[in-house]
């Protein structure tokens, strides 16, 4: 099965990223998957530990507090809070209108909110969507700031790519 990740990898990450939101005077990230495109499963996957293989989603990552997802099945929405990175998982059809009632919620309806994937993954009528619902957020593009993250690998990350080379020469 291959070296699994570990929370304390959890909060490495969440450091990491945190340390650069507070570099760019971000209140909080929100990272665009789409499950049936290669592009962007990589950056839920970093935040979540889950491979989302399916569905459309939304991880809200705040400055401080717990990350929440919403994701468009609620069957993976119980699979993704199972696996314990991301315990607020929830699971609508309405994937934005549910995003904004859950930033609302956590009374992160104002200030500066960086999209991950805003160019390439996120729809377009999502992006409005999320405008309209949250008039008072001023969303930014924050690609670079979670690859930038990502670029600098864990010893863990290594040893995980070690071993999927290996299967793949198998």
């Amino acid at each position: 099965m291959g070296t699994q990740a570990t929370l304390d990898e959890r909060d490495a990450r969440y450091n990491k990223i945190r340390q650069a939101m507070a570099a760019q005077g971000l209140d909080a990230l929100l990272v665009a998957g789409k499950g049936h495109w290669w592009t962007g499963r990589g950056y839920v996957r970093y935040l979540t530990d889950f491979h989302m293989w399916a569905h459309d989603c939304l991880v809200l990552f705040p400055l401080d507090g717990e990350p929440l997802l919403t994701i468009t099945s609620y069957a993976l929405a119980e699979r993704v809070a199972k696996r314990g990175w991301v315990t607020d998982c929830r699971g609508d059809v309405y994937l934005v209108p549910n995003m904004v009632a859950a930033m609302r919620e956590l009374e992160v309806s104002r200030g500066r909110v960086g999209i991950c994937g805003l160019q390439w993954i996120l729809p377009v009528g999502a992006f409005e969507q999320l405008r309209n619902g949250l008039p008072d957020v001023e969303f930014v593009n924050a690609d670079d700031l979670l690859n930038e993250v990502r670029m600098v690998k864990s010893a863990l990350e290594i040893q995980q790519i070690r071993e999927l080379w290996s299967l793949a020469k198998s």
